[in-house]
């Protein structure tokens, strides 16, 4: 019987998971890619062509697999798979499968273990069917704009004569922009509360051409920061976490997800990630500190320090940050 999975479900039984195979080592063995404006896509070469053959010869293996979509990229493979009754083994094992079919194909269709993904809601379905069949576009809008999609490391940062440093991606310009705005509302707030508070950040984006700063965190931050990105208005995102680890083999491979990558393109945004030597830094954790027990006395309680590890210290320590950057 089918039913969304939870993310912290095995990859095993009746369920919709996508799964991303890497040529070892991202050699691009199984096509170009076409910069059509019309319908960017991905001209498949004689390997891309049997990986594509022995994908489908697994499909009529399987008739309680069904393939809800794929996209061919020059060294990768996007698989959308609904696994309609129970196969016999997990979905790793069915990857591995599949990794062998092709190896015994071509030696040269070496595939490393694949990324799986477990689908956990419905309107995830529809907007992972899209993010799989707008690779090609996607991977030809980033090649036309290297430097927004450059992962950097260690950007430095300074404000009131104090320098912090970041991992970041997008334009650093917007760094510059010497009117600045910070968007932070408390989980207590109404509806009517964040509607209110948005339409004074859209007036003052709108009046000044600023920056809007944000850990987009909680609900009515998303909320704020999703009216500026619909308005087109540039905005900096402060990360907890989000960009793979430095060294790690998906660092030089990395990009926005979803609608932040559209608003990469176009220069509008720029991501941030403190650096261990910013979390660290004395100011920064003295700030983080008064900011949580100036919260508890506002609600008459004693204030207890906080582990800097614990995700509500890290979280008032974004916030922050962001203050930070928008002085």
């Amino acid at each position: 019987m089918f039913h969304w999975k939870k993310r912290e479900d095995i990859w095993k039984g009746v369920g919709i998971y996508h799964l991303t195979f890497v040529l070892r080592p991202r050699r691009p063995l199984l096509g170009t890619l076409v910069d059509d404006k019309v319908n960017p896509r991905t001209a498949l070469s004689q390997l891309g062509i049997d990986a594509l053959t022995q994908m489908n010869h697994t499909l009529l293996l399987r008739p309680n697999i069904q393939f809800l979509a794929v996209s061919m990229m020059p060294d990768h493979i996007h698989v959308l798979i609904y696994v309609k009754s129970d196969i016999g083994e997990s979905i790793k094992q069915l990857a591995r499968g599949m990794r062998q079919g092709w190896w015994l194909k071509d030696h040269a269709l070496d595939f490393e273990p694949p990324f799986i993904r477990t689908l956990s809601r419905k309107g995830q379905l529809k907007s992972m069917i899209e993010y799989v069949h707008d690779n090609p576009r996607r991977a030809l809008v980033k090649r036309h704009n290297p430097g927004l999609f450059h992962l950097r490391r260690n950007l430095p940062v300074t404000r009131g004569g104090h320098t912090l440093t970041f991992s970041a991606m997008g334009n650093p310009f917007l760094l510059d922009y010497p009117e600045r705005q910070a968007v932070q509302c408390s989980r207590s707030l109404t509806d009517e509360q964040i509607e209110s508070q948005c339409n004074l950040v859209l007036h003052q984006a709108a009046r000044t051409g600023c920056v809007t700063y944000s850990g987009a965190i909680s609900h009515g931050e998303q909320f704020i920061m999703r009216a500026v990105r619909e308005n087109r208005f540039p905005m900096v995102i402060v990360l907890k976490d989000g960009f793979p680890p430095e060294g790690s083999p998906h660092e030089r491979y990395f990009k926005p997800g979803g609608v932040y990558f559209e608003t990469c393109s176009l220069g509008r945004l720029l991501l941030l990630e403190p650096t261990a030597g910013t979390a660290e830094d004395s100011t920064v954790v003295t700030r983080t500190d008064n900011a949580l027990r100036a919260k508890a006395e506002a609600r008459h309680r004693a204030y207890a320090p906080l582990p800097h590890d614990s995700a509500r210290w890290q979280m008032m320590r974004n916030n922050v940050l962001v203050e930070w950057l928008a002085e």
